[in-house]
């Protein structure tokens, strides 16, 4: 049920954005005059010209004889426009879903500096769950791999998991009792695909890997020991391997 529900969270927030996406590419027809039209060919006959519905539903026909060329699904020229203007800094929230032998899910919002040459790097934090609510604080890395505005993308992320959830208060028959969480190390490593629908924003789907190391201490009483109050502390670390998938939205 969990899974379904973060699942259906990650298609109701990509939905809107993919929606407006498309709203970013246009069919284009340049008049000799030197004008522009922007919009969507609705129909195009040979001999006689184009007919163009724009901007209010208004459908133009014009003759071929003065139409200089027609680009189908060009890029918003004040996309492009915006663009020699992007900002440095961008902010890159995510909805994850760790996939494996038990699983989870999570939310994490990053805020990076974007390199000249296509790479980010930057800081992150939120909340995730393995074994109990985690803290996560990490550093990561992007790649995206070629200019434009669709391009896949490499991505790596390693920092350290707090436990919300510190003492589990549950009885284990091989650890004892009074089990308290210290959360661990985490690191991940991934792929994915960036399609930006502006200047400065961009819808993300990826998938890779994700390692977590959450430390338990737990109390237990010896077995044949006669002293009721004669407690053993142990020590322990779980390790969790999970596939990540995670779309989100760079800001």
């Amino acid at each position: 049920m969990k899974t379904t529900s973060l699942l259906i969270l990650m298609l109701l927030l990509a939905l809107p954005t993919l929606m407006f996406a498309q709203k970013s590419e246009y069919d284009a027809l340049y008049l000799n005059n030197g004008s522009v039209l922007r919009g969507k060919v609705i129909e195009s006959t040979p001999g006689k010209g184009v007919k163009i519905e724009i901007v209010g539903n208004n459908v133009l026909f014009i003759p071929e004889n003065e139409i200089q060329k027609v680009v189908m699904r060009e890029e918003n020229p004040e996309t492009i426009n915006v663009s020699k203007e992007s900002s440095k800094i961008e902010i890159f929230p995510q909805i994850h879903l760790f996939g494996g032998s038990d699983q989870s899910g999570g939310i994490t919002t990053a805020v990076a500096y974007k390199f000249p040459f296509r790479l980010s790097a930057g800081v992150g934090t939120g909340v995730e769950w393995f074994n109990g609510a985690k803290l996560p604080v990490f550093a990561s890395v992007n790649y995206k791999i070629l200019p434009g505005t669709l391009s896949p993308f490499l991505y790596g992320q390693a920092g350290y998991a707090f436990s919300i959830e510190t003492n589990q208060g549950d009885y284990n028959y091989y650890y004892g009792q009074n089990q308290e969480n210290h959360g661990g190390f985490l690191a991940g490593i991934g792929a994915g695909l960036s399609k930006n629908i502006s200047a400065n924003t961009a819808i993300t789907f990826s998938i890779g890997y994700r390692y977590q190391q959450v430390k338990i201490t737990s109390e237990y009483n010896g077995y044949y020991d006669d002293d009721p109050n004669h407690v053993i502390k142990s020590d322990r670390t779980e390790k969790f391997n999970r596939i990540a998938l995670s779309v989100g939205i760079k800001f």
